[in-house]
C-alpha cells in the first residue's frame, strides 16, 4: 500500500502526479512532491485487502443459500 510506504519512507518518498496526459490536452506535466504526508492533509486508508480468501485450507465457517427454483 502506497500510504504505508510513504509513511515509512518520509523524506525519501516522492509522489508523482501526472496532469494533462490526455490526447489533445495542453502540455503534459509531472509534479513531484517530496514527503507528501507532511505537505498535505490526508485520511489514512480504511480499506483492507485480504489475499488467499478462496483458499479452502483456511479454517472458516461457510453458509450457503439454496437457489430459488
Amino acid at each position: 500500500m502506497e500510504f504505508v510506504r510513504a509513511w515509512s519512507e518520509g523524506e525519501n518518498y516522492t509522489l508523482v502526479v501526472a496532469s494533462h496526459s490526455e490526447e489533445g490536452a495542453s502540455r503534459p506535466t509531472l509534479r513531484l512532491v517530496n514527503d507528501p504526508l507532511n505537505r498535505f492533509e490526508f485520511e489514512p486508508p480504511t480499506d483492507v485487502r485480504l489475499k488467499g480468501v478462496p483458499d479452502m485450507s483456511v479454517e472458516s465457517t461457510v453458509y450457503e443459500w439454496l437457489g430459488r427454483e
